[in-house]
């Protein structure tokens, strides 16, 4: 079921680009509705809907929501960011966002780019031992960040005080630095699971 899930996700992406990119006339937009609406009607009636849905375990066995909207391959809202590596407070991910997550012309919304790092800053503290919940996160839009192209994220953790976590982190594209973000956070003992803020 979860492979399923992530692919239904992974056409929902398309279908939601479709959307926003679509010159079709009503008639075919009127079509389009019907059978958006019977595969809505028919999932909706398959066996309810779970508040708490399946977890998907990752490499470093943390554990990371199979349906965030910012990573979860099974979250057509997701971008999503895929390929996290690194450890030890440094992590590296990618992301590529469609004319869906489109601000100004030709550029992501900032508001993406804001989610983005502050979950790759709580991945990153996570991956230092300190999982965290955002407290403040302060980001600087450096440039015009493009839509339908690979970006680079990175994040890492910058020290501790109490129960304060630091972290930083920055977004690509074509090897220029186009956003970056300081973040403050809070330590939470047992926050998901040792999966991140």
């Amino acid at each position: 079921m979860t492979t399923q899930r992530a692919l239904l996700a992974e056409q929902v992406r398309r279908l939601i680009e479709a959307t926003v990119r679509t010159t079709a006339g009503e008639d075919e937009l009127a079509r389009a509705v019907e059978r958006v609406s019977s595969v809505a009607d028919s999932l909706d009636g398959c066996g309810g809907k779970s508040e708490h849905p399946a977890g998907l375990r990752v490499p470093d066995a943390r554990s990371l929501t199979f349906d965030n909207p910012v990573e979860g391959v099974g979250n057509p809202l997701a971008p999503p960011l895929t390929g996290f590596s690194g450890g030890e407070g440094v992590v590296s991910a990618r992301v590529r966002f469609g004319i869906a997550h489109q601000g100004a012309p030709g550029r992501v919304h900032g508001g993406w780019l804001a989610a983005v790092l502050d979950h790759a800053v709580g991945r990153a503290v996570a991956g230092a031992g300190w999982p965290a919940m955002t407290v403040s996160l302060a980001v600087e839009y450096h440039r015009g960040t493009p839509f339908d192209t690979d970006l680079d994220v990175e994040a890492a953790y910058a020290g501790k005080d109490g129960r304060k976590v630091y972290a930083t982190a920055k977004i690509r594209a074509a090897g220029v630095v186009t956003v970056t973000a300081s973040a403050v956070m809070v330590a939470v003992e047992g926050l998901l699971g040792g999966g991140g803020g």
